[in-house]
């Protein structure tokens, strides 16, 4: 519960470090999203930046426009994948609602609410695995996704409760959503992936040469020729502090002759 706890602050301390950034992403995003077609690959567009970002390293617009058309048809499928998703828990309410009443109604709605929330947990690692994993494959992503989020209940639970509680705060008071929300929601299920994997990575590393773990996910193991992916602290100025304390110094230097 703490490491959920963890993530969320050091996603708010990131977001701090980059809020000019990613306050103007967040506008892009909105107006991506309205336009229906640029939504998705602008989604993958700023969760690449926040991955960056998560990575402790530079990310900015350049970043953003390439990875935009690098996962413009590949963000459309993890759309398409989503909305059926969403379509099929709709369309069940709706016909059940209609034709079913009694404790059997009852039942079934507390069951369409545990599949919509194990739907927004698996969403928490879908995408940032997509962009961790060799390849950037889709499907294998899924299922590592479903994977690591069955590995870490008490973790997924807690960060669900956590920003399902921003969502709702951010909603009720409006400014929030429109100037922080997909910034700040992107660089949390980023860190959330880093931490996890840093974690099922541990896991790997100290289990003894017989024993099989019980959730094995697809293309992770501490064997990988790819460095060990862990969460780095943030960077403790802003960009934009970075860059006046830089000017100030070039200033103090003496002139050379």
């Amino acid at each position: 519960m703490r490491a959920a706890l963890r993530v969320f602050w050091r996603s708010l301390q990131y977001w701090s470090d980059e809020a000019l950034l990613l306050v103007q992403m967040n506008a892009a995003w909105l107006l991506a999203v309205l336009l229906v077609i640029p939504g998705p690959p602008a989604t993958a567009a700023l969760l690449e930046v926040t991955n960056r970002m998560a990575h402790g390293e530079r990310a900015g617009w350049r970043t953003a426009r390439r990875a935009f058309r690098r996962y413009f048809w590949k963000s459309w499928g993890w759309a398409i994948i989503t909305l059926a998703f969403v379509g099929i828990l709709t369309f069940n309410y709706t016909y059940y609602s209609r034709t079913t009443t009694g404790v059997i109604l009852t039942l079934a709605r507390i069951a369409w609410v545990i599949f919509a929330l194990t739907g927004i947990a698996v969403q928490f690692y879908w995408w940032p695995l997509v962009i961790e994993m060799r390849g950037h494959p889709l499907i294998p992503a899924l299922r590592n996704a479903a994977r690591l989020a069955m590995l870490n209940s008490l973790f997924t639970i807690t960060l669900l409760v956590v920003v399902l509680a921003f969502v709702a705060a951010s909603a009720a008071l409006v400014a929030p959503a429109l100037l922080m929300l997909s910034g700040l929601l992107t660089l949390v299920v980023n860190h959330a992936t880093l931490d996890r994997l840093a974690a099922y990575r541990e896991m790997l590393t100290y289990l003894e040469e017989e024993e099989t773990p019980e959730v094995i996910l697809e293309g992770i193991s501490p064997q990988d020729d790819r460095p060990v992916v862990t969460p780095r602290p943030p960077k403790p100025r802003s960009r934009r502090a970075q860059r006046r304390r830089a000017r100030k110094s070039a200033r103090k230097k003496p002139t050379q002759r």
